[in-house]
């Protein structure tokens, strides 16, 4: 097998690193960078639903207790 030939040891390290290298700086200057700008957009969205669904949440609890109110009205009103 040519894998296993001591000989071409060599030849076979050095287009190793060369194809290393190459992955790496496509990597390094091209999908990097993107996925760096997709997570923060992810991060920025996730801020944004939070936001979101605090505001939402408080307005439910406003109309609960408004509700309630309105129940708690109606009740001594039926009793008087």
């Amino acid at each position: 097998m040519p894998q296993l030939d001591t000989s071409t040891f060599s030849g076979q390290i050095f287009w190793l690193l060369v194809a290393f290298l190459i992955l790496f700086a496509v990597v390094r200057s091209v999908a990097a960078p993107r996925l760096m700008g997709m997570a923060a957009r992810r991060a920025d969205q996730q801020a944004a639903d939070y936001a979101a669904a605090e505001a939402a949440r408080a307005l439910e609890n406003a109309k609960q207790a408004e509700h309630e109110a309105e129940v708690e009205a109606a009740h001594v009103h039926a009793r008087a």
